[in-house]
């Protein structure tokens, strides 16, 4: 749907994908959703082009808009008792059947969003004199009365406005496509509509499917701006346009070119990247983690070459031998160090710790104390207690080491139902690099 994020399983793709994207699970319109799957757990899907008109026919308008829906058909047999089986297609698959007396008895379904009052009449039988067209009474079976509702239809002709067909005169049809689909224009407007929307999404990880750097300029705007100023904490995926230097620990910029796409998809390799990132466990790193996608990666990078990249902030594949493709380094863009950040915020295995902390001990203060506890030291007491609770958990999944219980301080903030909250953490990074100092003697 438009205008709004679907939340997907990995299950849901599998079984619905058709139903969700219009596609077979196995068609090369999914691919960057099996990339995404890959190791992604759920995604929150916009789509960018879904302003456009929906398909339509006599006998109905699809649900959604788009060209897809110019692939459905509908099929109307005429049963021996009278009923019809009307049966929706979608390419050469069908995807619903109902048997019904009368139009009327329709329901919609998956692709079919609404089954017209029109009938679609094939113009032969109106030249042999199937079907009566009278001007006044009540229309008989096979009789159409010229009154005030829809238009008939003679074969792809409209043979007159405001007729009336009666309910019970559905009409056979080998297979009717539904036509007139289209797809909306992407543009800056439908990409600030996904980012509107996504303020209210919950996420890890969020990717710019854009090579316009005007486009990549708004979502590092936007993370930015979710970042230090709303509080949503997540990570941005954008590929190396050479034009974007974010310098960020929040945005996560992609060197490796796809060389099986055209040249408007070169930049695919975000959705096995968005998915890897969204699904790995917070006391677990990617790197060195095995490419296991479709796509074909440029990973003919030199050792000094890989060694750039790294300073440079960029994410990249390399190719370990005989094909073998793995993340070189699970680092993000931020490369200008700080007294206050210093080299572990280069390291997405630490920000993810930091965001997932911040993000679970927000929800559950949202969710437990405010509006709840009274703002005493009783109440502060109370709270501390929980995030002490919080952390030490996760210092025994290992995602933090050496936690102090100490360093944790909930206070008064100046109003009276402000709480301010403080604590030192130290996240636990996967090892990366061996020193190794051997003594011969």
């Amino acid at each position: 749907a438009s205008g709004s994020f679907v939340k997907v399983e990995s299950s849901d793709f599998q079984s619905n994908s058709e139903k969700i994207f219009g596609y077979a699970y196995t068609a090369d319109e999914n691919l960057p959703m099996r990339e995404f799957f890959k190791k992604g757990k759920t995604l929150y899907f916009y789509r960018l082009n879904g302003e456009g008109v929906k398909a339509h026919s006599p006998f109905g308008t699809a649900l959604y808009a788009g060209t897809r829906g110019n692939d459905i058909k509908v099929v109307v047999v005429e049963n021996t008792d009278l009923s019809f089986t009307v049966e929706t297609y979608l390419g050469t698959r069908k995807k619903d059947s109902q048997t019904v007396a009368n139009f009327a008895a329709l329901v919609p379904n998956d692709f079919i969003g609404a089954w017209s009052s029109n009938i679609y009449v094939d113009a032969e039988a109106l030249d042999e004199g199937a079907l009566k067209i009278v001007a006044s009474g009540t229309p008989a079976a096979g009789e159409i009365l010229l009154a005030t509702a829809s238009t008939l239809y003679v074969g792809t002709r409209t043979l007159a406005a405001d007729l009336y067909v009666k309910a019970s005169d559905l009409v056979e049809t080998a297979g009717t496509l539904l036509s007139g689909g289209t797809n909306s224009t992407v543009d800056g407007a439908s990409h600030q509509d996904l980012l509107d929307a996504a303020e209210t999404v919950p996420f890890h990880a969020i990717a710019c499917n854009s090579l316009d750097s005007t486009t990549i300029g708004l979502y590092t705007a936007w993370i930015k701006r979710m970042t230090d100023e709303v509080g949503r904490l997540g990570q941005l995926i954008v590929y190396d346009i050479g034009s974007i230097d974010p310098d960020a620990f929040n945005t996560i910029v992609l060197a490796n070119k796809v060389t099986s796409k055209t040249a408007t998809e070169y930049h695919w390799g975000i959705f096995w990247t968005l998915g890897a990132h969204a699904g790995v466990a917070v006391n677990k790193s990617i790197q060195n983690t095995k490419y296991d996608g479709e796509l074909t990666l440029d990973t003919t990078h030199t050792q000094s070459e890989l060694e750039e990249l790294i300073e440079a902030g960029k994410f990249a594949f390399h190719d370990v031998g005989d094909g073998d493709i793995r993340v070189l380094a699970d680092i993000n863009s931020f490369v200008t160090l700080t007294e206050e950040e210093q080299g572990d915020f280069k390291n997405n295995q630490t920000i993810r710790v930091l965001y997932q902390g911040l993000n679970d001990i927000q929800a559950d203060f949202n969710k437990n104390w405010m509006g709840i506890t009274p703002n005493d030291q009783d109440g502060r007491d109370g709270f501390k207690g929980a995030v002490i609770k919080y952390w030490q958990s996760m210092e025994k999944i290992r995602a933090i080491q050496n936690f102090d219980s100490d360093t944790v301080e909930i206070t008064a903030g100046e109003e009276k139902g402000t709480v301010l909250s403080s604590f030192a953490i130290s996240a636990t990074n996967a090892m990366f690099q061996l020193y190794t100092t051997m003594t011969v003697k």
